[in-house]
């Protein structure tokens, strides 16, 4: 059989509603032409919709080893493991995806859910982590800051430091996820200025920044040609 017989035949299969016989000819498929991934990709689809998640996942892995850019694949990808639960690592498939299609709304909104997870989830590991509340014991009275025992010296020393490093606490996290952020927003400047800071960090964003620069050159091109048309 032809892979695009195969093909046919497994999207009648279905549109019947028997998905276990359309996996099985995808599977088939698979065994014949080991490197038809539009043929993969559907098997992933179908593995997906009837709950066998972990051998869509593989699938989809094998599209992605050769062609890492592949936004279908990134999708589902994203889809799935946002759905078991696995948040990290849909973060990091959707922040992917929304660099590749930085106007897709429903992308940006999905990695604003998960974002308000993952804080969720440290939140509660912090709570965890805490000891049992202890009253802080009280200073004996003392006639002048001289005489006050050294251990109540130190806790002061530290309570200055942290008022000093109070500001720098509060400023906006400067993350790629921010950057991505201003750029849905039509920031691009914003956008911008943040990749420059990763780059210094982080010389693999020289790639992002340079494909950034070429969306505002293209902004900026319409906006002329617009003004143009309404001379």
């Amino acid at each position: 059989m032809e892979r695009r017989e195969y093909l046919s035949r497994a999207e009648e299969l279905e549109e019947g509603g028997k998905l276990e016989e359309a996996v099985s000819l995808l599977k088939e498929c698979r065994e014949a032409y080991p490197d038809f991934l539009v043929a993969r990709l559907y098997l992933a689809k179908l593995l997906h919709l009837i709950q066998r998640d972990e051998e869509a996942i593989q699938e989809l892995e094998f599209v992605l080893s050769r062609r890492p850019n592949t936004l279908g694949a990134l999708k589902l990808l994203g889809e799935i493991l946002f759905a078991r639960g696995r948040y990290r690592e849909a973060k990091d498939v959707y922040l992917k995806v929304n660099f590749l299609d930085p106007f897709d709304d429903e992308v940006g909104k999905t990695l604003q859910k998960i974002n308000a997870l993952l804080e969720k989830e440290v939140q509660a590991e912090a709570v965890e982590e805490e000891s049992p509340f202890e009253l802080p014991q009280e200073p004996p009275e003392v006639s002048s800051p001289e005489e006050a025992p050294e251990e109540f010296k130190e806790e002061e020393e530290e309570f200055e430091v942290e008022e000093e490093t109070q500001e720098k606490e509060e400023e906006v996290f400067e993350t790629e996820s921010m950057a991505l952020v201003f750029l849905k927003q039509g920031e691009i400047d914003r956008a911008e200025e943040i990749y420059k800071k990763l780059a210094l960090r982080n010389p693999h964003l020289e790639k992002k920044l340079k494909t950034l620069r070429a969306i505002k050159i293209l902004s900026r091109m319409k906006e002329r040609l617009g003004g143009i048309n309404h001379v």
